[in-house]
């Protein structure tokens, strides 16, 4: 079974190489070193057993980060999405990225921390005006089930705890708000209901497009997809097996397709078609196949198996709407076994640490 993912990843680098090769393009070395990067880290020990407690620091603040990109943007008066000139070309990175760190955060937390990572992913949700981390935030009710079944008796025992802490974190936020009334000047007040007004206008259009699927928003993602079946009909051999690394950035012009100075942007699908072919899409469909399979084995209770037996799915499914390639977490989540070593083995780990 580790055999299709080794063979996919050893065809992903030699794509790019020959990519490199055929065009000098010196960007198609990434890839190249993204295959090589994951291949040497399966001899790394360190990584056999990652400690929970920076994997949890690491997701809560990789989410916070997403959240305060666009807020310092609101208070700044910048321009939308200000950032991807200059820190990363899009929302969906963000909201894989987010995705994985909430699901580690719940996987491991119980009902208290369940609601605070949901709010969080949220607010990132709407601050970035991005669908996909919305609609990934839905899946996140299978760890909900999960924390709910394997908490519920300790919240009849720490009921009055609870309770304490309710009213601890009310009091707490009430004084916040008091202060910062008493604080700011009138303007500063106007200023910040302006942005809460703003916040709004963007969940309810983000709520709308969601409800209607807004095609013409999305008129970019079809036709690029489209341009990958377009293909099968024009060049099979190319269509079967690529043309090299980075060749959709040049292939895909001439298509009437929307593009930032000489290159093209395209979602994932076109990305892998045109590059790798056929072949490499086929490779990595059955990666995430095997992968979500050995997550469904070696999980006991039924939430956790649906649970992480669909992330990698979920994986896959992102080439449609974004060029995922040259992120790692993309590729270690198609590794058959990354899953359970994450999510399973750290928490066999950390209970025996528990009881030593």
């Amino acid at each position: 079974m580790y055999e299709v993912y080794n063979l996919c990843l050893a065809y992903f680098a030699f794509v790019y190489l020959i990519g490199f090769l055929l065009s000098w393009n010196i960007n198609a070395l990434r890839y190249v070193a993204i295959a090589f990067l994951i291949i040497f880290s399966v001899n790394l020990k360190v990584l056999d057993t990652p400690s929970l407690r920076p994997m949890e620091w690491v997701s809560y603040l990789f989410i916070i980060f997403t959240i305060a990109m666009p807020v310092i943007g609101i208070l700044g008066g910048y321009e939308e999405a200000w950032w991807q000139d200059w820190l990363w070309s899009g929302t969906a990175y963000a909201a894989f990225g987010t995705f994985i760190s909430a699901s580690i955060l719940l996987w491991y937390g119980n009902i208290r921390r369940f609601f605070i990572v949901v709010f969080l992913v949220l607010a990132s949700g709407v601050l970035n005006d991005s669908r996909t981390t919305l609609l990934l935030g839905v899946t996140l009710v299978l760890p909900l089930m999960r924390v709910f079944s394997k908490d519920r008796r300790i919240i009849g025992n720490t009921r009055q705890s609870n309770l304490r802490s309710v009213i601890t974190s009310v009091a707490a936020l009430l004084l916040l708000l008091a202060m910062t009334y008493q604080f700011l000047d009138t303007e500063g007040v106007s200023e910040a209901w302006d942005v809460a007004w703003r916040v709004s206008a963007v969940t309810w259009q983000t709520a709308e497009d969601l409800i209607s699927g807004d095609t013409e928003r999305d008129l970019d993602r079809s036709l690029s997809n489209q341009a990958a079946l377009d293909l099968m009909n024009e060049n099979i051999f190319h269509f079967l097996f690529g043309a090299g690394g980075l060749s959709h950035q040049y292939d895909l012009l001439d298509r009437g397709l929307s593009y930032s100075g000489t290159k093209v942007r395209p979602t994932g699908v076109p990305a892998v078609v045109f590059d790798g072919g056929a072949m490499l899409m086929v490779l990595m469909f059955f990666s995430a196949v095997t992968s979500s399979w050995i997550a469904f084995k070696k999980t006991t209770d039924v939430c956790g198996r649906l649970f992480l037996s669909i992330i990698p799915i979920i994986s896959f499914l992102m080439l449609f709407v974004a060029n995922m390639l040259d992120c790692t977490l993309f590729w270690l989540v198609l590794k058959p076994g990354f899953l359970s070593k994450i999510f399973l083995s750290v928490q066999h780990h950390q209970q025996t640490l528990e009881q030593h």
